[in-house]
């Protein structure tokens, strides 16, 4: 239960909405998706694609195109997604679709046990329920009915405002009100027999009536979750340097990509400010002269991607954040290599040294950006 509410606390509430009207499914629309849980960790195929193996392919309807996680995510004792939806959607049954075919059992392993925690943002700041998923021998597909009776789970609500909302609602102390209306939910995916293989999931289905509710608009849900990788990529690189065993790289905000030899780093000497030359420090009569600080060029975040100048073009770093703010891995345009964050030279302020903080402890990034309705409102086919 402990790592159950820790993964769960991570997340918090935002509105959501679809219903069946005159035997036609009304879609759902979803307003975001955000995955995993610890933030951050991306599948190695977002490194240069940021919706490549996201959980974006969750609603796809292209089981073909999956939701994988990275190693380190993981390595948790659980790990999470959570769908938030434009307005509370009703529903009485839940599918999940496993990537059975395409997911090697070598580096890849299926989740014998999911967990559904539903979110109600007029009842309470937390799930009100969950239910669990169990996968047996030969399933492709977990199917979950939320046709029979349902109780609030006090070991989920923790907001001190529940029973008066409850009340007000006109709902019964122990029984949710069927059928079941939520405006998000959170999948969290427990370890297979703590194997640290990645798993992969397909599709996520909501039914309701024996009608599958189709996805339309999911192009917002697209520009929110590159928003959000892109918020993070900025936070962690603009203006910040990441020390190397070899070499500091410095992210300069107009632009430019700094090196700097360790030796130079050591003397407190960073980028030069926009307009500026690298002026170094003198050294004590018969020392050898600092390296100098060399531009690499320019560096840019482009479609939820890091690109830096190499060789004539702008090419993808592949980047690795599962240990971000404090820690990254770069590889590609020439940059391969471990690195720690710093907000600054050595020597420099008090606080020079100091990772940069993303905001709150559980959710770093906050919520991604509120988007305006986009130009594509296509309905995603439903095999």
């Amino acid at each position: 239960m402990k790592h159950r509410l820790a993964a769960l606390a991570a997340f918090g509430l935002i509105a959501a909405t679809a219903s069946v009207a005159l035997g036609k499914p009304t879609p759902i629309r979803i307003k975001t998706i955000r995955a995993p849980n610890p933030p951050h960790c991306m599948a190695a195929a977002q490194w240069t694609d940021a919706e490549g193996e996201s959980p974006l392919n969750l609603f796809d309807g292209d089981p073909s195109k999956v939701w994988t996680l990275c190693k380190n995510a993981s390595e948790e004792p659980d790990y999470a997604v959570e769908v938030r939806f434009e307005k509370p959607i009703t529903l009485d049954q839940l599918r999940v679709v496993l990537a059975t075919e395409k997911a090697p059992a070598k580096d890849r392993s299926l989740p014998t046990r999911l967990e559904v925690a539903f979110l109600r943002s007029d009842l309470s700041s937390t799930p009100i329920f969950f239910r669990t998923l169990e996968l047996g021998p030969d399933q492709a597909t977990m199917e979950m009915s939320l046709k029979g009776p349902l109780k609030w789970s006090p070991n989920l609500i923790n907001d001190p405002q529940f029973g008066a909302k409850r009340q007000k609602l006109g709902y019964s102390e122990y029984d949710i009100p069927m059928p079941l209306e939520t405006d998000g939910l959170v999948l969290v995916i427990r370890r297979k027999d703590g194997k640290p293989a990645p798993a992969q999931l397909a599709e996520l289905q909501l039914w309701f009536e024996e009608a599958r509710l189709p996805v339309k608009g999911l192009a917002k849900a697209r520009k929110a979750h590159r928003a959000f990788i892109e918020q993070g990529l900025v936070t962690v690189l603009r203006d910040h340097y990441l020390v190397g065993k070899d070499r500091v790289l410095g992210f300069a905000p107009d632009g430019r990509l700094w090196a700097i030899a360790p030796a130079t780093w050591a003397t407190g000497m960073g980028f030069p400010a926009k307009g500026e030359s690298p002026q170094l420090p003198k050294v004590a009569e018969g020392q050898p002269p600092l390296p100098p600080v060399k531009l690499l060029g320019p560096w840019r975040i482009e479609a939820g991607r890091v690109e830096v100048f190499h060789r004539r073009k702008y090419v993808p770093i592949r980047y690795l954040i599962d240990r971000a703010p404090r820690s990254v891995t770069l590889a590609g345009g020439g940059l391969d290599g471990e690195y720690e964050v710093k907000v600054a030279p050595p020597h420099s302020t008090a606080t020079a040294q100091a990772s940069p903080s993303l905001g709150g402890d559980d959710d770093p990034l906050g919520d991604p950006p509120l988007l305006d309705d986009p130009d594509e409102d296509e309905m995603i086919p439903i095999p």
